[in-house]
């Protein structure tokens, strides 16, 4: 597999004259599936506020964050919460949680899926709603466009590593957009990042039981949810604190919602 690599630097540093002292320095590593917006979005903030601090993003595999975290060659390395080993959880902020969700008409009868029937409804040619407690009617599944931060979601939740689900035959930008057109027709399924507040004419369909809402997904009882992490080392500096304050902010929650995830907590704890 082609490794992408994407360096982002913050900030601006002065050309430092031979025998000066370097800049503060933050190294994040991002392994998380499609590159923490919001992780991105709040390290740009920190730097413009302390102009002295150069802030370096790099997207990474899993396996090599992990190796450079270890190494010392990284101050945090960002994840999903699955993939840290064990001797590191105690280094782990759990700080985000994403779900997906299965969106659909409120006349339609379908109530509840398993995680079989909800890749199948994703998978098969030509699903009919009546298999899943439906009226008899072929499913109408509703896509969202690769450029969105659901972009393979439902894939890491339900298929084995490397597959991939059929690309729905018509396919809007958002999520917001997908539920909209999914609860204005009995056939409509909209599979998207899960949205605490909807609208009267779409709802969500219950997965292994389980209704999907704000306190099932942070509490993790929401079976088709994904958590990230940022690990960090115990040995506190001042460069760490500024990035670690920012992510109880108000704004980096603001950044969260808008790439269609959640923060553990509802509202920023107090520092």
């Amino acid at each position: 597999m082609v490794r992408s690599l994407i360096v982002l630097l913050f900030a601006w540093a002065a050309v430092l004259p031979t025998g000066a002292e370097e800049a503060p320095s933050l190294r994040i590593a991002d392994a998380t599936r499609n590159g923490d917006d919001a992780i991105r979005q709040i390290a740009l903030a920190c730097a413009l506020a302390n102009e002295e601090l150069e802030i370096s993003l790099e997207r990474k595999p899993v396996s090599e964050a992990l190796a450079d975290f270890r190494a010392g060659k990284v101050d945090f390395a960002v994840l999903e919460a699955r993939a840290v080993p064990e001797d590191l959880k105690s280094r782990q902020l759990i700080y985000a949680v994403e779900a997906l969700v299965f969106y659909t008409a409120p006349s339609n009868s379908a109530r509840n899926l398993t995680r079989a029937q909800a890749a199948k409804l994703l998978q098969e040619k030509r699903p009919v709603w009546s298999d899943f407690g439906g009226p008899r009617l072929d499913v109408y599944r509703i896509g969202i466009k690769d450029s969105s931060p659901v972009r393979g979601l439902a894939e890491a939740l339900l298929l084995p590593p490397g597959e991939k689900f059929p690309t729905p035959a018509f396919s809007v930008r958002t999520t917001a957009e997908a539920l909209l057109l999914a609860g204005s027709n009995p056939a409509g399924l909209a599979a998207g990042h899960f949205l605490p507040s909807l609208p009267a004419t779409v709802r969500m369909l219950a997965v292994e039981g389980v209704e999907p809402g704000l306190k099932t997904v942070t509490g993790g009882r929401y079976p088709l949810t994904v958590f990230y992490a940022l690990l960090a080392h115990p040995e506190e500096t001042r460069e760490k604190k500024i990035l670690l304050r920012a992510l109880r902010s108000g704004d980096f929650y603001d950044f969260l919602e808008e790439s269609g995830r959640l923060a553990i907590t509802p509202t920023p704890p107090a520092l």
